[in-house]
């Protein structure tokens, strides 16, 4: 069986918690993938420099294990960082540990994808250079356009995306086109739809229960619009969020949820945390509408938020606001847009949507699945004769 290498900020949740750093919304993207390459015949080793967060005195050794069926994790050694001499060591130290990887498992042509990050760009394209192996950048945001990097970070960036003009993944056609990728293989997010039994959602305890799940960040603005539509719905709306909240602006977020429950004079928001997947999966089985309130952004037109797909994997109805990349997709016309990104047009666009599951989401998203795993099947086979 031949082997794919999956390089990415990669770990799965650990009694609940988050012991390295990696972000959620990435994890689910790279499970679709690494699952559709296995699918493929391919066996995939995710390798991860994902270091440990933690302070305490504790160290780690490089580990490997299965995660399905033909699919592994190897995770970097790492250990707790007490100071920033320390924090700064772990991280070269991955880094280090990547390249050192990179040349031991791979040869000239081996398949190589690459969740695009500007952190992996020298391990990534030092050890391609010497051993040629088929590089295959996987890019769903380009962090320059969203973040203020360093001219540092962005120098390593764009070092990175030079590699993913062809035998590229990227999440919207928009992204694509800006970039310059060549037939590029277009992944909006996870197309792998819940195979359970979806309940009728006719809110029949009069109740009609939202639900936002993703990051929580002033920059993007989504879960702050969502609690702010809130003002503008009668009582027997519920708005339940789920996801990590940065903690620059925790305050902000906690302090906004609760002057709009006394505002409203309920409890029409609240703040579940992190969940695990069982938890995460009840709460989208009892949901009624989900939300992706993303907020105004030059850099919004070109992402794809994979909540959406996640949301649709369950039956679930979305009300979204206006991307240019959400726009001008292949789901657009089963999603329910705002007219604007104020909280008033997303609570309009709230009572305008069908609460009703249905079945049409999850048709899409199979017909997607089919058009990515012929495109990566292709760009797998290739061994790199676009290199």
């Amino acid at each position: 069986m031949d082997k794919v290498l999956y390089v990415g900020y990669y770990d799965i949740l650990r009694n609940g918690q988050q012991i390295r750093n990696y972000s959620l919304a990435a994890e689910k993207k790279m499970n679709f993938v690494f699952e559709s390459v296995a699918e493929l015949g391919y066996h995939v080793d995710v390798v991860s420099p994902s270091f440990i967060k933690t302070r305490d005195n504790v160290k780690v050794n490089q580990t490997r294990e299965n995660l399905e069926p033909n699919v592994d994790l190897v995770l970097t050694p790492s250990w707790g960082a007490k100071n920033k001499i320390s924090r700064i060591a772990r991280v070269l130290y991955s880094n280090f540990w990547l390249f050192s990887y990179l040349l031991k498992n791979t040869q000239k042509n081996t398949p190589v994808l690459v969740y695009h990050n500007y952190a992996l760009a020298l391990p990534v394209l030092a050890a391609q250079k010497l051993k040629k192996f088929h590089l295959i950048l996987e890019i769903e945001e380009q962090y320059s356009m969203v973040w203020k990097l360093t001219p540092y970070q962005k120098w390593k960036e764009d070092a990175l995306l030079k590699k993913g003009k062809k035998d590229t993944l990227v999440v919207s056609e928009l992204l694509a086109e800006k970039l310059g990728v060549e037939n590029p293989i277009v992944s909006y997010g996870s197309y792998s739809a819940f195979r359970g039994t979806i309940p009728e959602r006719t809110a029949s305890d009069g109740k009609i229960k939202l639900v936002y799940t993703g990051s929580i960040d002033k920059v993007k603005g989504s879960a702050f619009t969502a609690i702010d539509a809130m003002k503008y719905l009668p009582d027997n709306y519920e708005l339940k969020i789920s996801g990590p909240v940065a903690a620059k602006d925790k305050n902000d977020f906690d302090e906004l949820v609760k002057q709009t429950n006394k505002g409203c004079g309920r409890n029409a928001v609240e703040y579940l945390g992190l969940l695990d997947e069982q938890q995460y999966e009840k709460l989208l089985l009892s949901a009624n509408i989900a939300l992706n309130p993303q907020k105004e952004g030059g850099f919004g037109q070109y992402l794809f938020p994979s909540k959406i797909l996640t949301y649709m994997s369950y039956g679930l109805p979305v009300v979204s606001t206006r991307g240019e990349s959400i726009v001008k997709s292949k789901v657009a016309d089963l999603i329910t847009f705002s007219d604007d990104y104020s909280g008033e047009s997303v609570a309009k666009a709230i009572r305008n949507a069908d609460i009703k599951a249905s079945t049409v989401y999850l048709k899409k998203l199979d017909d997607l699945k089919k058009e990515f795993l012929t495109g990566i099947d292709k760009v797998l086979s290739t061994r790199g004769k676009n290199q």
